[in-house]
C-alpha cells in the first residue's frame, strides 16, 4: 500500500510542474530557431495619440515638432475598457483615437521635449 502512495505522490508531484503556455509548440521552436539564426528583432514602436485635444492635433503638428522629414500616416482604433473598468460604454459608443506608429528616435524626442502621460495601447 505504501508503493501506490508513493506513485501516487509522485504523479501528482508531475502535475504540479507542468505549466501551459498560450503558444504552440511550434511557435515555441519558430522563435528558437529565429534566435539561434540571428534573425534580427523588429524594431520597437510606440503609438503616439493624434487628438485635437492633445499635444498633437494633427500629424502635420507631429511632424514639426518632432523634425520629421513628412508627416507620419495616421492609423485608427476605438477603445474598450479594462476588465477592471465599467463596461457601459459612454454616450454615442466607443471612443476612435488617431494615432501613429513612431520609433526610438521619434519617441525620445518627444519625451525630450514634453511631459506625456503614458497610456496603454495594445494591438
Amino acid at each position: 500500500m505504501s508503493e501506490l502512495r508513493k506513485i501516487l505522490a509522485k504523479s501528482k508531484i508531475k502535475n504540479q510542474d507542468t505549466r501551459s503556455s498560450p503558444w504552440p509548440a511550434e511557435a515555441w521552436q519558430a522563435a528558437r530557431m529565429a534566435f539561434l539564426s540571428s534573425t534580427v528583432s523588429p524594431l520597437p514602436r510606440f503609438p503616439i495619440i493624434i487628438s485635437e485635444d492633445g499635444l498633437f492635433p494633427t500629424a502635420e503638428k507631429l511632424q514639426q515638432l518632432a523634425d520629421l522629414p513628412l508627416a507620419p500616416d495616421i492609423k485608427t482604433t476605438t477603445t474598450v475598457p479594462m476588465p477592471w473598468e465599467d463596461t457601459n460604454p459612454p454616450l454615442g459608443g466607443d471612443r476612435e483615437v488617431h494615432f501613429c506608429d513612431a520609433d526610438w528616435d521619434i519617441k525620445s524626442k518627444i519625451e525630450d521635449l514634453t511631459e506625456g502621460e503614458s497610456i496603454h495601447v495594445w494591438f
